[in-house]
Parts: structure tokens; sequence; C-alpha cells
């Protein structure tokens, strides 16, 4: 089984080497890469840019914390700075513009992250048109000076890194100012002196250069948790970056075993690498299918493939999911070669409380246990080929769906005696 493991994707470097394995864009890429749009740099699927905006609630909230402060501080030496450089006759509107400032700052710092994914992004973009709009009444105030352009450019820069903007917010409020500058703000030259014509530039490759960052920001971070998608389920994510402890006892869910059967003679006579390559085109098959059905794959020890349903996220039907899946895979594998190899699996399936969760500090691993697990296996160890093997309890859940037939008793793993059913196909109509 591969590792399961976290990657600082914030250097754009490192980004660049996971893009090609966990994102693509909307033309394709490998099964179960995450697409992302080649204009906005978001996920394609609205439930990935979804998860993904959830997952960075509270490091955006941070961010956003980070920036009220320094916009406090701003506020406060501003108002001094104000004091020598402007009107007598403007100052208090200039010095009440400037504490005006610093409310929204202060509000967002003291209130808690948003439930909602997209609430953080909505706040970021209406707290930086709200400050542009603040900062151009200023300026109208002040008597022009050279000064005030090179800190409109530095100001153009921070929109795209600082506050946690969509792209199209960013490039809407960094394009605003620009304008705004250049058409309401006072200018310490007329618009045609060569200093204004240079200042112009100069905002716009700033404009530009503040696409490229962010662009490249965003696809390291969206690379992180398309690769931390890949190794656990999405709805871990934003508990696991909270700092939560990610252990779950869920009163029902079920779990599967599929195990190829003589595995260990066929592998005995072929080469390593093209048991590998059979493996990793079963494997691949088997993980298409689990994620057409809404079925979580745990893991794959040697040639054995577990999956899952009802966790994370509990559902009522996490049994005739696992059965549909279950159907679907014997079928699939009688229906194809693998690496030109003929293939049989056994799957045991069976239904209860489990304890689920995330394993240890430095790879992580999603994993289940319990004894709905421990019985599950039992079943598929004692299948025949191509069967798919039930315990009592999960032929009833799935009774009015699914046609079944007895199979006989299975030994598990205290020593009891447990009835076994065959399930053969899925009720039509």
């Amino acid at each position: 089984m591969g590792s399961r493991s976290s990657v600082e994707a914030e250097d754009p470097a490192n980004a660049s080497a996971l893009l090609a394995a966990t994102m693509t864009t909307e033309a394709g890429g490998p099964e179960g890469s995450l697409r992302v749009s080649r204009w906005t740099g978001e996920f394609v699927e609205p439930a990935d840019e979804e998860a993904y905006r959830l997952a960075s609630v509270r490091e955006s909230h941070g961010r956003m914390q980070t920036i009220a402060v320094g916009i406090v501080l701003l506020a406060v030496t501003f108002s001094v700075v104000d004091q020598a450089v402007a009107d007598a006759s403007t100052f208090l509107e200039v010095l009440a513009l400037r504490l005006i400032s610093a409310v929204p700052p202060v509000v967002i710092a003291l209130r808690a992250p948003p439930a909602s994914p997209w609430g953080i992004s909505r706040w970021a973009a209406a707290a930086t048109l709200f400050y542009v709009a603040l900062m151009v009444a200023i300026s109208v105030l002040l008597p022009p000076r050279p000064i005030a352009l090179t800190i409109w450019t530095a100001f153009i820069l921070m929109i795209y890194l600082l506050p946690p903007l969509r792209m199209r917010a960013a490039v809407a409020n960094g394009a605003l100012v620009t304008i705004a500058v250049f058409t309401i703000v006072p200018l310490p030259w007329p618009i045609d002196h060569p200093e204004t014509l240079r200042a112009l530039v100069m905002m716009v490759g700033v404009n530009v250069l503040g696409v490229l960052t962010l662009r490249s920001l965003e696809r390291g971070r969206r690379a992180e948790f398309a690769l931390l998608s890949r190794t656990l389920p999405k709805s871990v994510i934003p508990r696991l970056r909270r700092g939560e402890r990610v252990v779950d006892h869920v009163d029902s869910a079920s779990i599967l075993f599929a195990d190829l059967v003589g595995f260990s003679s066929r592998s005995a006579t072929m080469k390593t690498t093209d048991v590998i390559e059979m493996l990793e085109e079963l494997f691949a098959a088997l993980d298409e299918l689990a994620a057409r059905h809404g079925a979580e794959k745990i893991k794959t020890i040697g040639d054995c493939y577990m999956a899952a349903a009802g966790i994370p996220d509990p559902r009522p039907d996490h049994a005739q999911v696992l059965a549909r899946l279950a159907l679907d895979m014997v079928a699939m594998v009688q229906s194809r070669t693998f690496a030109g190899h003929e293939l049989r699996l056994r799957i045991g399936l069976h239904c209860g409380p489990v304890a689920a969760g995330i394993i240890g500090h430095d790879r992580f691993l999603y994993d289940v246990w319990g004894e709905t697990v421990n019985t599950a296996q039992r079943m598929e160890s004692s299948g025949a080929p191509n069967a798919i093997v039930v315990t009592p309890a999960f032929a009833v859940a799935i009774a009015d769906d699914f046609e079944l037939t007895e199979y006989g008793t299975v030994n598990l793993k205290d020593g009891s005696i447990c009835a076994a059913f065959q399930l053969l196909s899925e009720r039509v109509g």
C-alpha cells in the first residue's frame, strides 16, 4: 500500500511536482485527478472547489485577522502623518475616514470564522472594496504627492498577496484601484507628464505580477489539497487542518473486502514488475468504481482491496452502495484482463458499528477498526471465486433491493459460527 502523506506545497517549485499526479486542466488527466480551470485556477467541479474553500477557512480567517491588525496600525500611523501634510480644513475629515477604515478589520478579527466555505472570500472581497473606496476618498482630500503613487502601487500588490480573494475579485480590485488613481485621485503631475506615464506602466506591471504570483500560490495550495484529497476523505481534511483529532465512532457503516483468488501462486511465477503492473491496473479500475458509487476506498494490503460506505459521512443507504459496488467489481473482472491476466475476486461484506480515524502524525492514514471489519474480512476469506459473501445483518439491510441465497456458515475470529448469504444480483424494478 502506498504511504499517505501531507506535503508542504506553498513553494511553487514543490507544487509543480504534485500537479501532474493530482491536478489537471479541463482537458483531462490521470484518473482521480482534480480538474482545474486554466483561466481562474479554481477547481472545475463546484464540489471540489467548495471542499477546498472549507478546508482553507481557518487559514484564511487567520490571514484576515493578521491583515486587520496591520490596517489598524496603518490607520494610527497615517493619522499622525496626515496631521503634518493635510490642510487644516480637511484634517478632521481625513482622520474620520482613517478611523472608519479600522472598524471592519476589528469586526472581522473579533468574529468567529463563518460556517460557509465562501464566507471568508466574500468578507475579504467586500472589505477590500470598502477599503479601496476609503483610500480613494482620503487621497482626494490630501494634497497630491509623488510618494502617494508609490503607496498605491504597493497597495495593489498587497491586494493580490494578502487577503484570501478569489482570482476574479483580486483582478477586479486591482483594476479598480488603477483606474481610480488615474481618474479620481489628484495626481502630482499632469496626465500627459512622463512621470505619470511611468507610474501607469508600473501599476499595470504590478497588476500583471500580482496575477501571476497569486496564480502560482493558489496552484501550490490546491496541489496540497489535491494530494490530501487523494489520500484522505475530503470531509476529513478541514478537521485535520483545524488541528482536530480525527477519530469517530459510527453506529452503522458497511465494510467491503475484495481479494484476488490464487494471487500467491500466480505471483510466484511472474516478474515483480509484471505483478505491480497487474495490481496497478486492477486497483485503478476498482478505485474508479468506488468513486462512481460514492464509496470510500480505505486501503490496499498486498492484493486485498478495502472500501467502506457510511464513513466518514453517514448515509442511510451505505449497505446498498457497497452491494452495488461489489456486483460491479465482479462484473468488471469477468469482462476484461489486467496486464494480460484474467483475474477472479472473492468479496466479503458486513455492516455494523465501527471506529474510524487518522493514525499518526507524520504519514497520515485514514483507517477503520472494530469487529465489523474483522467479520467482513472473514466473509471474504470464506468465499468462492467471484462470490460475494455477506453476513445476516448485511443481508437484512439490502433484502428489499437485492437477490440473495444461503451460503452456509463461516467461522469468525472469536471462534463463533455465523450464517452467511451470497449476493446474486440487484432486483429489477
